[in-house]
């Protein structure tokens, strides 16, 4: 499956991979990061690929022979294949596709494949993939969570920028009037509200090393 993403107001607001009756998998979720379900429940994430970005074509492909999934920009792989967890031979599953519900996101199906591909071949597109690099210093994820959940970038260097400027930052984008007392944080279950004075890197925040990518996205409850 293949979509070319026309409009995406949330930051790379998309979950796209392939699940069960019961569970989401293996799934790329627009950010730069897959989530790979473990055989005990428990969810793993790491850095892979890029943020997607209007004008986009992504997909998912099944490699049945290897039981993994393959994630494509574009039209070519941005990494291996990705393993499924271990499950029974009879387990069905299912491609999804889920955005963040955001008025004006705008997603066309790609249905101009007439034959299907050639494994091989698209396996051989990882050689040529290269990531872009992040657009100018947006480079801090901050996620509201719950029904309106939607993903900002905000230009802040995490090394320097604190807790208490990444509150200021988020009251202006949602026009609190400078009312920072609204923006609860938190990062990887724990709230943010002791580390105000400290920066995000500090308080916790994790960035790859190579990429520059966010691991985790800050959270923010409204």
């Amino acid at each position: 499956r293949e979509f070319e993403i026309e409009c995406l107001p949330s930051v790379g607001g998309m979950q796209l991979g392939i699940g069960n009756e019961a569970s989401q998998l293996t799934w790329f979720d627009g950010c730069g990061r897959v989530h790979m379900a473990s055989q005990c429940g428990e969810e793993n994430a790491r850095v892979f690929g890029e943020w997607v970005r209007e004008g986009d074509v992504v997909g998912v492909c099944y490699f049945a022979p290897w039981r993994a999934i393959g994630i494509m920009l574009n039209g070519v792989l941005m990494g291996p294949p990705l393993p499924l967890p271990e499950l029974p031979e009879a387990t069905r599953l299912h491609f999804f596709v889920r955005f963040d519900v955001v008025k004006e996101t705008q997603v066309r199906l790609i249905r101009t494949r007439k034959v299907p591909l050639n494994l091989g071949t698209l396996i051989d597109t990882v050689s040529s993939y290269v990531p872009r690099k992040i657009d100018g210093d947006r480079r801090v994820l901050v996620r509201i969570v719950g029904p309106d959940s939607r993903a900002y970038a905000l230009a802040l260097d995490p090394d320097i920028a604190t807790v208490s400027e990444t509150q200021r930052e988020m009251a202006r984008l949602l026009r609190y009037d400078g009312w920072i007392e609204g923006v609860e944080l938190g990062f990887a279950g724990k709230s943010l509200t002791p580390c105000t004075g400290r920066s995000l890197r500090e308080a916790g925040v994790e960035f790859d090393a190579d990429s520059g990518l966010q691991i985790r996205d800050i959270q923010m409850v409204p």
